[in-house]
């Protein structure tokens, strides 16, 4: 079974530095062990990044957001309840963080992130996806690379 994972933007500029990481990650994908996938959102913000795209470090696998809304929703997304959507952005404006909380929430194991508030509330209202740092990040990596 792989173990899929959702990788903020942020979490790009450290491993572009750390070579190590990624020869595991693209290993564990070569297995078939793990995913990576790139939704919409993250991959406009790293369109719109100095990386002016995805960075070609492993194989991704692309997807359209899970949300259903009309001001959010495009051709490639889909028609989801958003739930953690509704719950991620509360009475904030931090759309694209919602929307990668949602994504994250409905088909990754990890969200990926250094944005310590954005690990808080998806801690609060995720109900499947664990968000976690880039150093739990990589102990977690270690233990599926020993398991797998």
């Amino acid at each position: 079974m792989k173990t899929a994972a959702i990788l903020d933007t942020n979490i790009f500029d450290l491993l572009v530095l750390d070579r190590a990481t990624v020869a595991k990650i693209e290993s564990m994908i070569a297995k078939g062990a793990m995913e990576i996938i790139v939704t919409r959102t993250i991959a406009e913000e790293l369109w719109r990044s100095p990386f002016k795209g995805v960075p070609p470090l492993f194989p991704v696998v692309f997807t359209g957001n899970t949300v259903g809304r009309i001001d959010v929703l495009t051709c490639i997304d889909a028609i989801g309840d958003g739930e953690t959507f509704d719950a991620h952005l509360g009475g904030t404006n931090r759309i694209n963080d919602a929307l990668i909380a949602d994504a994250a929430d409905h088909m990754a194991k990890w969200l990926v992130t250094e944005d310590k508030r954005l690990r808080t509330q998806m801690q609060r209202v995720a109900l499947r996806c664990k968000a976690v740092s880039y150093v739990e990040f990589l102990s977690e990596l270690d233990a599926l690379s020993r398991n797998s």
